[in-house]
């Protein structure tokens, strides 16, 4: 089943996840394109729901040991909202956790 890829913004069109995607190297670029391509042809690979969150990351077997933060909604979409590598893969869940939860509120509000 073929899903749609969003990417988070902020409400200042910030999006953390090509401010990130955009510090790799090309090599590395290339690799993480496409593992999202085929992450959106529904095929997950090395993938599992976080505990404590209701985010699910893709793991990334090269570099520092990259992450991938995302939500499924609807079984159609999947929202990448934050990468990172395992140095900072506390904090960044914790952020992505916020970001999640500000996009779900401007969703509901956008539904009333």
């Amino acid at each position: 089943m073929t899903k749609e890829i969003e990417y988070y913004t902020t409400i200042d069109d910030k999006c953390p996840y090509l401010e990130w995607f955009s510090t790799l190297s090309r090599e590395y670029q290339s690799k993480v394109i496409k593992r999202i391509n085929r992450l959106e042809d529904g095929l997950y690979g090395d993938c599992k729901k976080l505990t404590n969150s209701s985010l699910s990351e893709l793991r990334l077997h090269f570099g520092k040991g990259y992450r991938i933060y995302f939500k499924e909604l609807d079984n159609v979409i999947i929202l990448i909202i934050a990468g990172s590598d395992k140095s900072d893969q506390k904090r960044t869940i914790k952020q992505a956790d916020k970001y999640l939860e500000e996009y779900l509120n401007r969703s509901n509000n956008n539904d009333n």
